[in-house]
C-alpha cells in the first residue's frame, strides 16, 4: 500500500490534521493482516504524521498515531517471530534428515 501526502499542504487545523489521522487509521486497518512490507508503509506515515503535524494541535492526535504505529510494528515483529520458528523447524528437520542419511552410509 502506497500512502501519499503532501504534509506541506495540510491546513494547520485540528479539523484538518484530524481527517488525516483518520485517513492513516484506516490504511492501518486495511493492512492490519496483511504481511509486515505492507503495514511499513503505513508505519512509515503514522511516523511522519508525528513529525510533520503543529506542536499545538498535535499532543493526542500524535498519541493515536504513535499507538497505531507501535500496534502495527508489534505485529510485524510477532509475524517475524513465527517466520523464524518456522524456519527453525525446518532447519531442525532437515538436520534430522541429514543425521539419517550420514548414519545410512
Amino acid at each position: 500500500m502506497s500512502i501519499t501526502i503532501d504534509w506541506n499542504t495540510i491546513e494547520p487545523t485540528h479539523e484538518a490534521w484530524s481527517e488525516v489521522l483518520e485517513r492513516l487509521l484506516d490504511a492501518a486497518r486495511e493492512v492490519a493482516g496483511q504481511p509486515p512490507n505492507r503495514r511499513s508503509a503505513v508505519i512509515d506515515a503514522l511516523s511522519a504524521f508525528i513529525v510533520y503535524s503543529p506542536s499545538r494541535l498535535s499532543g493526542q492526535l500524535d498519541a493515536i498515531a504513535r499507538r497505531t504505529a507501535d500496534e502495527l510494528f508489534g505485529a510485524a515483529a510477532e509475524d517475524l517471530l513465527r517466520s523464524l520458528d518456522e524456519r527453525r523447524a525446518t532447519l531442525e528437520s532437515l538436520r534430522s534428515g541429514l543425521g539419517e542419511v550420514t548414519r545410512s552410509r
